[in-house]
């Protein structure tokens, strides 16, 4: 009784600030002053968001550029933790440690690197530039959080014996059909909670965000910070609410995707 009392006490304190959020979201600004809630709401907030592409654009972007980089980390996220966790050469350290540098740097360091790597056109790119692209944010995005699917992927693989794909193997299943039918169904649940983790920190990513974004790929969180920036309170508080749910959708869905996997 004590320790749910303690955990209902804690979440409560937890969800004051995201409370106060959504209060200033709905409150009319400057009816607010020393009341304990707001004596007077409005939707006026949502409505403005909702009402062109000017302010409904900076959502679109978050949620297409998270899930291009989530997308991306899962693949290839399973594809590195199936190649250093199921053969061994020479690098291989090397190689692990190079895959999760990005993880342990500064999102403005990461973000600085990218902007000057791809500032001139590469073979990486096909022969593009980037440098003030749509698609430099999704690319740091996944950069940043790809280490956290490898790293899930890989604690599942490691877990999985590897006789079940020599006795698939033996069978006369080609390598496709054994990661397809054997090694797939079994780590899905940790490469797909390590995704939607993935996706979560893209949505609200803004120290990297604030080094690379332009116009055309604003984020949510850097409309929040313009938002503020020019006094526009109530705006900023409900594009901190819709963020808010966002994030809390993908992390509440992540335990049932993981569930629902793991049974298939």
């Amino acid at each position: 009784g004590a320790a749910i009392a303690s955990c209902a006490v804690v979440s409560v304190i937890l969800l004051m600030p995201h409370a106060t959020i959504a209060l200033l979201s709905v409150a009319k600004i400057g009816s607010w002053t020393t009341q304990v809630l707001p004596p007077e709401y409005t939707f006026a907030n949502y409505g403005k968001i909702f009402s062109g592409p000017r302010f409904l654009d900076p959502v679109r972007n978050s949620a297409v550029m998270a899930a291009v980089s989530a997308f991306a980390a899962l693949a290839f996220g399973i594809a590195s933790a199936y190649l250093l966790t199921r053969y061994r050469f020479r690098a291989r350290w090397v190689m692990t440690v190079l895959l999760l540098v990005p993880w342990s740097l500064p999102g403005t360091v990461l973000a600085f690197q990218v902007v000057e790597a791809f500032t001139q056109p590469s073979f990486l790119t096909a022969g593009q530039t980037l440098a003030g692209s749509f698609w430099l944010l999704p690319a740091i995005y996944f950069l940043r959080n790809m280490p956290l699917v490898m790293r899930a992927a890989q604690v599942n693989l490691q877990q999985l014996d590897v006789t079940l794909e020599s006795a698939a193997r033996s069978l006369g299943a080609s390598w496709i059909t054994t990661m397809r039918r054997v090694v797939l169904p079994l780590i899905a649940p940790g490469a797909i909670a390590g995704a939607l983790l993935a996706f979560a920190l893209g949505l609200g990513e803004f120290v990297a965000s604030i080094v690379a974004y332009v116009l055309s790929n604003r984020p949510i969180s850097i409309q929040i910070e313009q938002s503020m920036r020019q006094g526009d309170l109530g705006t900023a508080a409900a594009y901190g609410t819709i963020l808010v749910i966002a994030v809390g959708a993908a992390l509440a869905w992540m335990p049932a995707t993981s569930r629902h996997s793991g049974q298939n």
